[in-house]
């Protein structure tokens, strides 16, 4: 019985992972930067936080807090946690802290600062620190611990140099997807580089239609992603995405936000999804806090 759980797990790992921090940067975001690029004359949202579950063959599998707060400066500074549940939590105990700032300019351009995320499960734990010039060109990079580049090979410096970070990609998106309605374009892709692979992140705007949402008929904008492994994957990490990897169904609610309201995909085994439950006043009072197995010194 342990094996057939284990496999299970590990055909919904990177599944999981991968939704759950599309969701929850997604959710923190969209939202304070549709103040910023499409309404100039209204503040932009100063504290926001969302809370989401996510689950796995209608079993809870994840929690995921995010916040975003603007400094006097104008800058975003987003904050989200991950913590695994139940089944997840058995097998995985997978938890994750990020942290990143983020410049958005009175012309709509968007240059990262930093980028900070320490993750951990059962196994093992890696923190990953990446930093950005003024004008937000990469600057410096640090995996710790290393990784072993006997498997894993550097990902070459002009791909990575030109690539998003894990945080920044969902404000590339959201622009990118209003440009396409906008002009009736239906594909497109963004690099990111997360410290130690470039993904293309390949979007494909199936368009507006009606789902039922905390029991009401709502208007969303259905929206399809998929990955692209380019640069820096292992060879394992290759083989598993071509099973592991399938097409991501994001539903963004049809309005100025563009909020997801939720993400479902397909796995081998079974399907997960994601829906939003609640807003918060800050990260610590949307949920108990995170005392489990995110000790203080992991949230710096």
């Amino acid at each position: 019985m342990k094996v057939k759980y284990f496999n299970h797990q590990r055909v919904l790992y990177p599944l999981l992972m991968l939704i759950m921090v599309l969701i929850f940067l997604c959710a923190t975001l969209s939202n304070s930067y549709a103040n910023k690029e499409y309404h100039d004359n209204s503040p932009a949202l100063p504290n926001l936080t969302k809370f989401y579950k996510a689950y796995w063959m209608g079993m809870h599998v994840g929690d995921i807090i995010s916040q975003i707060s603007q400094d006097k400066n104008g800058a975003y500074y987003i904050e989200s946690r991950i913590q695994s549940r139940g089944i997840a939590k058995r097998f995985l105990k997978y938890w994750s802290v990020s942290k990143s700032l983020v410049n958005i300019d009175d012309s709509g351009n968007i240059s990262s600062q930093y980028f900070f995320t320490k993750s951990a499960t059962k196994r093992k734990t890696r923190e990953i620190n990446l930093s950005y010039d003024e004008a937000g060109n990469l600057a410096g990079e640090e995996v710790i611990p290393p990784d072993n580049r006997k498997k894993r090979p550097f990902v070459e410096d002009d791909l990575k140099y030109i690539a998003t970070d894990p945080h920044s990609i969902i404000l590339v998106s959201r622009k990118k997807i209003k440009e396409s309605l906008d002009n009736n374009i239906s594909n497109f892709s963004i690099p990111v580089y997360d410290g130690r692979r470039l993904t293309n992140v390949d979007f494909n705007i199936i368009g507006k239609k009606n789902i039922s949402y905390n029991s009401n008929d709502t208007e969303v904008i259905h929206v399809i992603i998929q990955r692209q492994a380019i640069s820096g994957y292992t060879e394992r990490e290759i083989k598993r995405m071509e099973t592991e990897n399938p097409p991501i169904n994001i539903y963004l609610e049809n309005n100025d936000t563009m909020l997801p309201l939720i993400v479902r995909a397909k796995a081998p085994i079974g399907s997960a999804y994601i829906r939003l439950v609640k807003e918060c006043v800050d990260i610590n009072s949307c949920h108990k806090p995170a005392t489990t197995y995110v000790k203080a010194s992991d949230v710096r």
